[in-house]
């Protein structure tokens, strides 16, 4: 497939067009995107040539099949579309092993090509935010005598970004416009479905927001990709008996969760956990009551919740616990489970939560402590007869959490103590 973009001018504003128009169709997609002021526009799109043709050359052939598309597309009288520039350009997605290497820094393009489907401009985005974590880094080093390990971080932070959030996305958007597959016909049938849906508030609003997933340096960012668990301490208010208090949490708490979830809630899985006196050596014991586990698909999913007026309404301004609560929500890094069923085992299980103290703002475990965690603690756990699971956590809260939970009852509790569990 050869990929064109043309700039033309075309009072297109005066037909009702947006700033930014997508074109779904399995042979004459496009995307037609305004170019700033004036009748200024372009359009990106794909014309499907044979073997023996030049890809990435621009005949008389292809040319007029670009123009007739445009003609086709637009509304009015396309007779007066100007065309100002018509150029050829090969698709291709691709990251460096490496960003950062003895004294060569790579950035942007130099770092990963994403002369991608031109659809969302998340090539050009993820590489400004490049340039912003990296300056970020430099002004440390050289200005505050910071570690040159900040390297290490941005390199692998930003690669990871476009490994696993610029790649994707930008590929979906794509496969969204042009593909005639039944697996991406699903998709794109549910995507619309969805986006029509006046009940799924979250969807719309995620809509919204990749590019928020693309930056490394913000401190009110939060994780719109990866599936999230919420660990909440829940304990009773000083003057509430204890049955009042097991009332609230257990029945009328549990039972509008329940509720949320028949009603299209995205929450995975809800777990109340009973504390007991059991503890493990050296280790210091929270005087809470339960610990509440809640999964979400994404923590972008916990946020829009906040907003929504019908969560706001009923769960929002449920209070059946201190305010003054503790936890943090994470990521899922390492899991290793035995072949058995939760269910199998629910009625004497216990699970061990060991919640890992922050000992400063900054303190983050790296990487390799992960994964050397994760894989020292699932072969202990693979050896013992006794332990069904283990699961390892790190911590995902936004770092600004005030800005994340407010004017919610949230915004009392403390959500950086804690850096994996």
């Amino acid at each position: 497939m050869l990929f064109v973009a043309v700039n033309f001018q075309y009072h297109l504003e005066n037909h009702g067009w947006k700033g930014a128009n997508s074109i779904i169709d399995p042979e004459e997609w496009c995307i037609i995107v305004k170019r700033g002021k004036g009748s200024s526009w372009r359009m990106a799109t794909g014309i499907r040539k044979d073997s023996t043709s030049k890809v990435n050359t621009l005949d008389e052939a292809t040319i007029k099949r670009i123009k007739d598309r445009l003609a086709h597309l637009l509304p009015g009288d396309t007779s007066k579309i100007e065309y100002e520039a018509m150029a050829p350009y090969i698709v291709h997605q691709r990251c460096a092993t490496k960003f950062v290497q003895g004294i060569v820094i790579l950035a942007r393009d130099a770092a990963h090509t994403l002369l991608n489907n031109s659809v969302g401009g998340l090539g050009l985005t993820t590489g400004l935010l490049d340039a912003a974590h990296l300056s970020v880094s430099l002004r440390r080093i050289l200005n505050e005598g910071a570690s040159t390990e900040l390297l290490d971080v941005y390199n692998n932070a930003r690669r990871r970004v476009f490994r696993e959030r610029t790649d994707p996305i930008s590929t979906a958007n794509l496969l969204r416009l042009m593909s005639d597959k039944p697996e991406d016909n699903k998709k794109r049938a549910e995507f619309f479905k969805r986006l029509h849906d006046p009940n799924d508030f979250s969807f719309k609003l995620q809509g919204g927001l990749p590019d928020f997933t693309l930056t490394t340096t913000s401190n009110t960012k939060f994780d719109t990709y990866h599936e999230v668990t919420w660990f909440i301490s829940v304990t009773r208010i000083e003057d509430w008996t204890i049955e009042e208090f097991k009332h609230e949490y257990k029945t009328v708490h549990a039972g509008m969760t329940k509720k949320g979830k028949e009603q299209g809630s995205p929450l995975r899985r809800y777990i109340q956990l009973s504390n007991s006196d059991l503890t493990m050596p050296d280790a210091h014991q929270p005087h809470w009551d339960y610990v509440t586990c809640l999964t979400f698909p994404r923590l972008f999913v916990t946020h829009a919740g906040f907003q929504d007026p019908g969560y706001r309404a009923r769960a929002g301004a449920h209070i059946f616990c201190r305010l003054d609560q503790q936890g943090c929500l994470a990521k899922q890094v390492t899991k290793y489970s035995k072949s058995i069923h939760d269910q199998d085992y629910q009625n004497y299980v216990i699970r061990a939560l060991v919640f890992h103290d922050r000992r400063a703002d900054i303190d983050e475990y790296s990487r390799e402590w992960l994964a050397k965690r994760g894989k020292s603690q699932s072969k202990i756990a693979a050896a013992d007869e006794n332990v069904l699971k283990y699961i390892l956590w790190e911590d995902h809260t936004p770092k600004n959490s005030d800005a994340f939970f407010a004017n919610t009852q949230f915004s009392g509790g403390s959500w950086h103590k804690y850096k994996a569990v």
